[in-house]
């Protein structure tokens, strides 16, 4: 007679950020010089914050950028998420030069930097 277990699954929270922009000059918009401002913010971020992230598992982007259903979004996850909300926390505007976007909607929890959690599982 055989056993068969089923794999222990883990649960781990993380805080998600996300953004959904419209470029200011949509024909000279560049999607990799906007990722290339991200990184870079992401950088500065990380170094001012360092005491805040040493608990990270860096694994994945933790700052997204794509197009969803002709749709420009920004997802942050984890210390992305932080990132993006430090970064737009008084602004309307996320970008540089001609590659400024107008931040039409945000998704967030009601407090502060806290933003809306997704579970993400895990088989061990």
């Amino acid at each position: 007679m055989t056993l068969h277990f089923l794999p222990q699954a883990t649960v781990m929270i993380l805080r998600m950020y996300t953004l959904t922009l419209e470029p200011e000059h949509p024909l000279r918009f560049s999607v990799d010089e906007l990722r290339s401002f991200l990184n870079q913010k992401l950088a500065e971020y990380t170094t001012l914050h360092k005491e805040n992230t040493a608990g990270y598992i860096h694994r994945y982007p933790v700052v997204q950028v794509k197009l969803v259903k002709s749709a420009l979004m920004v997802t942050g996850i984890s210390q992305g998420a932080d990132c993006l909300y430090y970064l737009i926390r008084n602004q309307t505007n996320l970008g540089s030069g001609e590659n400024i976007c107008r931040v039409n909607l945000q998704r967030q929890g009601d407090s502060g930097g806290t933003v809306w959690c997704h579970r993400h599982h895990h088989l061990v």
